[in-house]
């Protein structure tokens, strides 16, 4: 058993904090320390510490977990700092160790806890204030807007068109409906504007002014005032 001393105010080589977090060993061996004053690489060659980063960043506010990722990537989590990553094919016994800055990992916080990678590749993250956070191994291909009707039934909707603001606009059974960052934010039943009691908008059109144009299954075309306007 091999003792480490106690923290040294001004040695470059000790452990930076005597609260350790976190003991971690990567795939080359390097033996990580997590402690309330940051993160901190062991040579037992040494016996010396090498600490990530600089004082006063905001990583050295209690690191709890580490664990390393594909591509020699070493994720660090921290109680002020989220998630932080070291490149391991970077780190040398001579030279200091720092974090990737061009690497952020977004979160519901910054105050993690810990780190685990399941069999399918799907990364849990657990928060101090907000819970668990789960980042998908595979991001999926499509995603289904929820769109019921008031008997919880899926409306259907026929066609789909987008204007220069960004809006989607879905033509379904006597309505349209505006869609932004894909949520339902306002509907409008056409039924008024139609020779018939039930009309099926078949497509749609948004023109240079912003105007939408509703192509309706037996029942010709109807143009829409523009968009920030009620039809």
């Amino acid at each position: 058993v091999q003792t480490c001393a106690l923290p040294i105010s001004g040695d470059p080589y000790g452990i930076p904090g005597n609260n350790v977090r976190c003991i971690y060993q990567d795939h080359l061996k390097n033996i990580w320390v997590g402690t309330n004053m940051g993160l901190t690489r062991f040579d037992p060659q040494t016996g010396r510490f090498m600490k990530v980063g600089q004082q006063g960043m905001m990583h050295d506010n209690n690191v709890f977990d580490i664990i390393e990722m594909p591509e020699d990537q070493l994720w660090v989590a921290s109680d002020m700092g989220g998630i932080s990553v070291v490149d391991l094919n970077t780190v040398t016994i001579e030279q200091p160790i720092t974090y990737k800055e061009d690497v952020s990992v977004t979160l519901s916080s910054i105050n993690t806890r810990s780190i685990e990678r399941d069999g399918f590749g799907n990364i849990w993250i657990g928060n101090y204030s907000t819970g668990v956070d789960f980042i998908a191994a595979n991001k999926q291909p499509l995603h289904t807007l929820l769109n019921y009707d008031q008997n919880h039934q899926t409306k259907r909707i026929y066609g789909v068109t987008s204007d220069r603001k960004g809006h989607v606009w879905l033509g379904g059974e006597d309505e349209l409906q505006m869609s932004i960052d894909g949520k339902i934010v306002k509907s409008w039943n056409i039924s008024k504007a139609m020779n018939r009691s039930h009309s099926f908008i078949m497509c749609l059109m948004a023109d240079s002014h912003d105007n939408i144009w509703l192509g309706v299954e037996d029942d010709g075309t109807v143009k829409g005032v523009n968009v920030t306007d009620e039809l």
